[in-house]
């Protein structure tokens, strides 16, 4: 097969990296194309389950060395896996209280990722997270944002002091960088920000000033401060497009813990103590 070909068979096929025999798919039929490369004893190992693991490997890998080396490499290490794993199965691991522990384990967990991924995809689609895209918009509404200036001051005296210097004509921004205080660099640029992105004081002082303002000294619990507003604009929303994924993220996990509350309500669930005894 060709290298676009195995490209092309990836893209239709599931495959696992690890070097033991990979998990059964969710159907019962053969991925079209796929074909046995190795037999150890009776087991099969299938192309499918080599590729994958080649293309598992970290894109680097895969850069520095050809194909057919991974490829061999890859296979060898599936012969090896199942070999051990025949080795255990003939020991008697299978039978085990620790094995039916573990695979009793493994089906909890996959189950109830399979199921959670279910309900979640029925209840996260496109259109939800367009719905939720415009209620942003909407609640961006006639809100604007804020762009100043900041300077910190050890103390009130020192605050007033430099009060002084700017009422008598300084630059905001020199006497913010002569000043130390973290963020001076940059002329105490605070960036443009809104409600809940800054400090609850500054944007208090900062919307009872008009642009080019200079506030009086105010305490935070980070010091004396002083503020000139350098502007004002309306609230700027990203595109659908930069927001998309975040917004699939936040209804995704909004969606888990709804899941879970509704569970939590439909069953009981009783408690014990470390020794055993129920709760109160």
């Amino acid at each position: 097969m060709t290298l676009r070909g195995i490209r092309l068979f990836l893209a239709g096929a599931a495959f696992a990296g690890a070097c033991v025999a990979a998990p059964a798919r969710a159907e019962d039929e053969p991925i079209e194309g796929d074909s046995v490369v190795a037999r150890v004893g009776g087991d099969e190992i299938l192309f499918s389950e080599v590729v994958g693991a080649v293309y598992s490997l970290p894109e680097d890998t895969r850069a520095k060395t050809s194909f057919d080396e991974l490829y061999a490499g890859a296979l060898q290490q599936r012969i090896d896996g199942q070999l051990v794993f025949r080795a255990a199965v003939a020991a008697g691991l299978r039978d085990t209280r620790a094995h039916a522990r573990a695979m009793a384990a493994f089906e909890r967990r996959t189950l109830a990722d399979a199921w959670l991924r279910r309900e979640v995809a029925a209840r996260v689609s496109e259109d939800s997270a367009r719905a939720r895209y415009d209620e942003i918009l909407a609640d961006a509404g006639d809100r604007t944002e804020l762009r100043a200036r900041r300077i910190v001051a050890a103390d009130a005296a020192e605050a007033q002091r430099i009060y002084a210097r700017l009422a008598a004509g300084e630059d905001f921004a020199e006497v913010a960088r002569a000043s130390g205080f973290p963020g001076a660099d940059r002329g105490g640029d605070l960036g443009w920000f809104s409600e809940g992105a800054m400090l609850p004081e500054i944007v208090a002082v900062a919307r009872g000033l008009a642009p080019g303002q200079v506030s009086a000294p105010f305490p935070t619990e980070f010091g004396w401060h002083l503020l000139k507003l350098e502007g004002i604009r309306p609230l700027s929303v990203p595109p659908y497009g930069e927001l998309q994924e975040s917004i699939l993220r936040r209804l995704r996990d909004e969606a888990v813990r709804a899941v879970l509350a509704e569970l939590r309500e439909a069953t009981p669930v009783q408690r014990f103590d470390r020794d055993g005894s129920p709760l109160e």
